[in-house]
């Protein structure tokens, strides 16, 4: 099995405190920066997804209900969803080799549960498995195999792959990629 880390951001440090999850009940805070980080993220402009986010048994990092506000606190307070939304807490790795296994263990855990098989192909479910990379120094896009992104396509998932490490000059965004075709 492959050596990575569940991170889960402190709300009050957004940015900068995060603590590691790499076996249940193990918490530890760092500021380590990984190269890679990777979410699975759930959309849906009409179900709900609180019952398919507990159904994957993932640990959830955000969920927000449309037309429900999204922050309770700060200058944001009140902005309400504007649709359904689950993010599952990020999985960081330096090793690209990490990347496959972690796309695979998202793909079988979709595959296992009929339903959401069903909503994603069907459309009222749009699955993200979001792999960003970061760094000083510009990092490559990884390698993903055509067989694992075919897996990926056959669930009804997409892959975005959003490199902040190279920017577009003109418009000054991070490069982005959907090797899945974009939802």
């Amino acid at each position: 099995m492959f050596s990575i880390c569940s991170i889960k951001r402190s709300w009050q440090d957004s940015h900068y405190a995060t603590s590691f999850v790499s076996e249940p009940g193990d918490v530890m805070q760092s500021k380590r920066h990984y190269r890679f980080r990777m979410s699975l993220r759930l959309y849906s402009d009409g179900k709900p997804l609180a019952s398919l986010a507990e159904t994957l048994k993932f640990p959830r990092e955000h969920l927000h209900i449309k037309g429900e506000p999204m922050i309770f606190t700060g200058p944001l307070a009140g902005r309400l969803a504007k649709s359904h939304y689950v993010s599952f807490v990020e999985t960081a790795t330096d090793d690209a080799n990490d990347i496959s296994p972690w796309i695979d263990q998202n793909v079988a855990a979709i595959a296992a549960v009929p339903e959401i098989v069903d909503d994603l192909r069907s459309k009222r479910v749009t699955a993200t498995l979001w792999i960003a990379m970061f760094g000083r120094e510009e990092t490559p896009l990884p390698t993903v195999p055509a067989d694992v992104v075919q897996r990926v396509r056959d669930c009804g998932a997409s892959l975005f792959l959003e490199n902040y490490t190279i920017m577009d000059p003109e418009h000054g965004n991070p490069l982005k990629v959907w090797p899945t075709g974009a939802p």
